[in-house]
């Protein structure tokens, strides 16, 4: 986790600022609350759908996709195992 920490003190006024939740409140022990930078809030969230979602299962690549018949595999990788999957090139 990349980012800058602030130590915060636990809430003693009635003064709380209105960007800072404080969950536990009964603890007298300060927190440390990690800013939410540009990676925290972009990756902060799974990505479950969409060609981000998707890579080859031998090399891992995202680009050229074959998904047809739940192959999940790159072009690349395709071509060089498709004997071994049992494709046949007819012409």
């Amino acid at each position: 986790m990349s980012g800058k920490q602030t130590l915060i003190p636990p809430p003693s006024s009635a003064f709380r600022p209105a960007s800072i939740s404080y969950t536990n409140e009964f603890e007298g022990s300060p927190r440390i609350i990690e800013d939410m930078g540009h990676s925290n809030v972009w990756n902060s969230h799974p990505k479950n759908y969409g060609p981000g979602s998707r890579a080859c299962r031998v090399c891992g690549n995202g680009h050229g996709l074959i998904r047809k018949y739940g192959l999940m595999c790159c072009r690349q990788c395709f071509r060089s195992n498709a004997k071994e999957i049992g494709f046949i090139k007819y012409r």
